[in-house]
């Protein structure tokens, strides 16, 4: 997996230093956080570099086949599927939050949903204005607004010279394994179905194992701490006030979003109206 991070960075600085950009696409946002059975979306936007094969996207009212050299932004909010074709197939996607992102290793069998694993981890102090330079980026785009190219250079630079800084070493005495294991949950917890059995087969290592190095190095099952990355992601929506009650339960992997005020409030004391109400008065 680390072999994966200089073609990843190869691929960036080509796109960021290149005279012409590679082809890029984006899927109309149209009605966003629409829940979709079946279907992901993200409460922070996607890029996404297909380095062989096809992922095939279907997004609402839109389809397009991601091949070789190009590149999709999947704007915050949109539904999507995603189906690889074509073998080898290869591609990593960096996922954005309002503290992190992470950059990730794609893999595929042919006609099925495509996996991934880990590469890197990286702590940004100003997460959320990068992940909003990256939707600033797709909506120049969608505008066709002269700006585009110049934004979208902006973000893989702020990106790459990230990844530069960063030395790769983790002094928090955590194994790599669970480091791994903490970046697929942060990465895919908006999947209802995410279970600790399935990252273990990713990882390659035996479920109960890997369990129990989890509690013993982070002090919390790895479950616990899924539904506290989840907790964290809401209270971050709830305090921007953009999102319904509804749509923030589903970027966060509950399906139910009674359930999830339920959880809400057994773990933070209050409803996340309320919640969102005590946030907008320290606002006022």
């Amino acid at each position: 997996m680390k072999d994966l991070l200089p073609l990843c960075l190869k691929t960036m600085e080509a796109a960021f230093e290149g005279s012409r950009l590679p082809e890029i696409w984006i899927p109309s946002p149209g009605i966003p956080f629409k829940h979709s059975p079946g279907a992901l979306f993200h409460a922070f936007p996607e890029i996404f570099f297909q380095l062989s094969a096809t992922n095939q996207f279907e997004c609402p009212g839109h389809s397009h086949g991601l091949k070789a050299g190009e590149i999709c932004i999947m704007p915050a909010g949109v539904p999507h599927r995603e189906t690889g074709h074509g073998h080898p197939f290869s591609a990593f996607v960096i996922v954005h939050d309002a503290r992190r992102f992470v950059l990730l290793e794609m893999r595929c069998a042919e006609g099925q949903k495509p996996w991934v694993i880990p590469v890197g981890t990286y702590p940004v102090a100003n997460g959320r204005q990068l992940a909003d330079l990256l939707s600033e980026t797709a909506n120049s785009f969608l505008r066709e607004s002269l700006v585009a190219e110049h934004l979208f250079r902006s973000y893989l630079g702020l990106v790459i010279e990230t990844i530069y800084a960063s030395d790769g070493a983790d002094d928090s005495g955590i194994s790599p394994i669970v480091s791994k294991c903490m970046s697929l949950l942060f990465a895919e917890m908006t999947s209802e179905d995410l279970t600790l059995g399935g990252i273990a087969q990713r990882l390659n290592c035996n479920a109960d194992s890997l369990s129990a190095r989890f509690s013993r190095e982070v002090g919390q099952t790895a479950m616990e701490y899924l539904a506290n990355l989840r907790i964290e992601r809401a209270r971050g929506l709830l305090e921007e006030g953009v999102m319904t009650i509804s749509e923030i339960a589903w970027s966060c992997g509950y399906r139910d979003p009674n359930y999830f005020s339920r959880l809400f409030k057994k773990r933070i004391g209050i409803t996340p109206s309320q919640f969102r109400n005590q946030s907008a008065a320290k606002l006022a």
